[in-house]
């Protein structure tokens, strides 16, 4: 580009050794596929004013570039160049699913309703945004935010779907953006004092945490998921940890939620702690512990229980109970089940006087949905009549539904 901003690329970028600076322009895009010598790159950014130079849908730069500071390289198409030297901002807008190349970001935005990949283990230092779709990691190609990384934004549409590393920072919040599935439930950890200098890793497992409870009563764990946390290269210190919940937590009553923890799922789950508070209602909020120092220097893994009895072991999404043709179709759904022994279906004419009409077996564990049903053909006289579920556990336990009518 001339120093004034106008003008074209070159003919070519073949020339080894050479830089090719975007510059003197607020916007640039291309129109043309180009290929830049393997010792050649594009610079976009003067390093001083900004510049947004786009690689729309259609068209690729095969080649490196860099973005200088207070410049902005947006990704459009599904092939993204190699990116060198990276002290602005990259930006994956695509419109279908991309990979993300190996780099060290300065600032991240994720832009794309289809998902954007790791296709190596990079590093974001700045500004990672979280705008629309999900980042999907794994522990050989994994995110990690730096000590100074701050998160914006996150949603159920938008998050790190798989393992996500965050480097220790005395005095700093950590913030781990993850989900699975359409459910969103970030993890926070505030460090206030270390030896050593590493990571913590978060990751949501959307599985019912195993294993027993046994030192303490009525305690009982999420019946949707758990998350998973370690620490690499750090010795000590002194740490607290912040869990959020959503509706299919199914949390009622959130003053008895605590945050539950083992070495490792399937164990004992050893400790809980709710000191530091909840924050929300039943449908959404977070519980953080108090600080504590991890027990071998290892949180391991960690999840929402309750003192109450509170997660359900059932999560019951619908219940009907409809007339047609001299009976009653009784109808009920369940999106996940935990030691489910079964449901006893009651009527009562006058919601005070209740008589079991049967028994259905339950499905036991289940974490997809299951659908249920029964028909009432003993009705013997005009009326109102109403109808509720007594969910019974494996252990004895029970709790009853809603009334439907």
């Amino acid at each position: 580009t001339s120093p004034d901003g106008t003008g074209t690329h070159p003919p070519d970028f073949v020339t080894a050794n050479q830089l090719f600076i975007i510059q003197n322009r607020a916007t640039a895009t291309i129109t043309a596929n180009w290929s830049i010598a393997s010792t050649s790159k594009i610079v976009v950014g003067d390093g001083t004013n900004p510049c947004n130079f786009t690689i729309p849908v259609g068209f690729s730069v095969t080649g490196s570039v860099d973005v200088s500071n207070n410049a902005t390289l947006t990704l459009q198409n599904a092939a993204v160049p190699a990116l060198g030297n990276l002290s602005g901002t990259v930006v994956f807008a695509g419109s279908s699913a991309q990979t993300m190349p190996a780099a060290t970001y300065t600032n991240l935005t994720i832009n794309n309703a289809s998902g954007v990949t790791l296709g190596a283990s990079s590093t974001v230092n700045g500004v990672f945004a979280l705008v629309n779709g999900l980042v999907t990691t794994t522990a050989a190609n994994l995110l990690t935010l730096g000590a100074n990384a701050t998160v914006n934004g996150g949603s159920s549409t938008s998050f790190v779907n798989g393992p996500i590393a965050l480097t220790a920072k005395v005095g700093a919040t950590l913030k781990a953006p993850i989900g699975k599935g359409s459910a969103y439930r970030p993890l926070w950890s505030t460090i206030y004092s270390l030896t050593g200098s590493g990571t913590l890793t978060a990751e949501q497992i959307e599985t019912p945490p195993t294993g027993t409870v046994n030192a303490f009563s009525n305690m009982t764990l999420s019946h949707v998921r758990y998350f998973h946390v370690t620490e690499s290269g750090l010795t000590a210190g002194t740490v607290d940890l912040t869990l959020s919940w959503g509706s299919d937590d199914v949390v009622l009553d959130p003053t008895t939620i605590t945050v539950v923890g083992t070495t490792t799922n399937g164990g004992n789950w050893s400790w809980a702690d709710n000191k530091g508070g909840f924050t929300g209602n039943s449908s959404a909020g977070t519980v953080k512990t108090a600080q504590f120092t991890p027990s071998n220097n290892a949180l391991g893994d960690c999840a929402i229980g309750s003192y109450s009895g509170n997660p359900l072991p059932v999560n019951l999404s619908s219940f009907t109970a409809v007339p047609s043709n001299g009976v009653i179709k009784i109808n009920w759904n369940t999106a996940v089940e935990t030691d489910n022994h079964g449901f006893a279906v009651e009527r009562s004419t006058d919601k005070s006087v209740w008589a079991s009409l049967t028994f259905i077996q339950g499905q036991g564990n289940s974490n997809s949905a299951k659908t249920y049903s029964y028909t009432d053909n003993s009705i013997t006289k005009a009326g109102k009549y109403y109808y509720r579920l007594k969910q019974v556990d494996n252990s004895g336990g029970y709790k009853y539904s809603d009334i439907a009518e």
